[in-house]
């Protein structure tokens, strides 16, 4: 079944129409005579002269909808106007409407009631004030990946670029009570003693591969 939202509108057409119409004719009526959109969503309400039958055509999103109501006694009493091809109401107007009250007998309090339309508009201007919200925290975020990228290389040269994340949590571990300046000072010595160790590796390869050559000499 279809509901009626708080942004459906309901349009009454002014205009008496032939009963006979279906899906195709009321789709007409309403793009024609009435100059709206019959995918809208909105609904739309027509009735014949004789004001003793309705027919209602709305769209819920995957198709429309056709619902159609006979008097056995009495006639609807429709709203008129002048000029108009078209009356929109309240869905507590339609209620009464369809259960036979008169709606010039009825008088509206002057109650405030925000419409639809401006609850959308209140909401959209909300929603646009989070995604600049949520745009400028990106652009801070942005900034600070960017600085720390610049400490990383500071810090740990450009070849830290091609690192993983677990590589870099390793190599950025520092021992507790150790500055940086220490931790500096423990890498590079760490660094010189691998390098005095391929160095001496090298060496006794090269002394192994001379005595090698001196045997085979003899």
């Amino acid at each position: 079944m279809f509901g009626l939202g708080p942004v459906t509108r309901i349009y009454l057409g002014v205009e008496a129409v032939d009963m006979r119409k279906g899906f195709e004719g009321l789709y007409g009526a309403v793009r024609d005579q009435l100059g709206h959109d019959p995918l809208s969503g909105h609904l739309f309400l027509f009735t014949n002269k004789t004001r003793t039958r309705l027919k209602a055509l709305v769209w819920d999103g995957s198709g429309l909808w056709v619902c159609a109501k006979r008097l056995e006694k009495g006639r609807f009493r429709w709203p008129e106007a002048e000029g108009r091809h078209s009356v929109s109401m309240r869905p507590e107007e339609l209620a009464m409407l369809v259960n036979g009250l008169d709606l010039k007998h009825t008088r509206q309090r002057n109650w405030y009631r925000k419409s639809a339309e401006a609850a959308l508009r209140t909401a959209s201007r909300e929603l646009n004030w989070a995604n600049l919200s949520i745009q400028k925290k990106d652009a801070e975020i942005h900034v600070l990946q960017e600085r720390l990228r610049q400490q990383r290389i500071g810090f740990l040269g450009p070849a830290s670029e091609t690192l993983s994340d677990l590589q870099l949590e390793l190599l950025t571990e520092e021992e507790p009570g150790v500055t940086r300046e220490e931790w500096k000072r423990n890498r590079g010595a760490s660094r010189l003693g691998r390098c005095r160790r391929a160095n001496a590796s090298r060496i006794r390869a090269a002394g192994l591969c001379r005595r090698v050559c001196r045997a085979s000499k003899k």
